[in-house]
């Protein structure tokens, strides 16, 4: 059944079956799709070398920007402040 125009406006109002949404109780609750999932991570810990890489690359990560303002400071500092 096709009830839309060529632009996507329906052309039956709102009892048009194409405008149906999962809150509209005209779909019939077996139309709507129930999630499957529990909403928890089923993810496993990391290992102790991933931990390692990853807490090594955020603290890499960390001190170099922290290194860069302080650079770029001093650069300001010195450059036009002083």
């Amino acid at each position: 059944m096709n009830c839309c125009n060529e632009y996507g406006e329906c052309k039956q109002g709102n009892g048009c079956p194409a405008r149906c949404t999962p809150l509209n109780q005209l779909c019939g609750a077996s139309e709507v799709p129930q999630p499957t999932h529990t909403g928890e991570r089923q993810d496993e810990p990391l290992s102790t070398w991933e931990a390692i890489f990853l807490y090594g690359a955020i603290a890499i990560s960390g001190i170099s920007t922290l290194l860069v303002g302080a650079g770029t400071l001093g650069w300001l500092y010195f450059k036009h402040w002083s």
